[in-house]
């Protein structure tokens, strides 16, 4: 059995029980409120999707190395992009973090400067996107940081 295979099942039995268990979780019964039941539906399905998915993959041959000196660079630098990312939420605030935040991950798992037009352009859709579905639809206020 190949690692994708014992992973995808890996993920879908996490997948299940964050599914049943966020069915235990009390809902009150608060008008325009999602619930505390959704966002746990949401990645318990996701993983699900995600598990069904790896043990339907079809295994290469020839297994890759998994990190490479160039990945475990990459792997660092996001690690540090993220954790500024979560300074930069609480200090400057969701709408300035997230779209430098963006643009940073993409360039870094790209590893091409030469996209930087569409990487801005892409980091502001996604931050406008994410902050009209939480501020607007699901009425969940994104932090708006401690200097302004």
């Amino acid at each position: 059995m190949s690692s994708n295979k014992k992973t995808g099942i890996m993920l879908l039995i996490i997948g299940i029980i964050i599914t049943i268990l966020a069915s235990q979780i009390p809902n009150p019964n608060l008008e325009n409120d999602v619930g505390p039941r959704l966002f746990p539906y949401i990645s318990g399905i996701g993983l699900i999707i995600c598990g069904i998915g790896l043990m339907l993959e079809k295994t290469a041959e020839k297994a890759k190395v998994y990190l490479t000196p160039e990945g475990w660079k990459r792997l660092c630098i996001m690690s540090g992009v993220i954790l500024l990312y979560a300074i930069g939420l609480v200090t400057l605030g969701f709408l300035i973090a997230t779209p430098i935040a963006v643009f940073a991950s993409i360039i870094v798992m790209n590893g091409n400067m030469k996209i930087y037009k569409t990487a801005i352009i892409f980091s502001l859709c996604i931050t406008g996107s994410v902050y009209l579905i939480f501020e607007k639809v699901l009425l969940v206020m994104l932090p708006s940081g401690k200097l302004f």
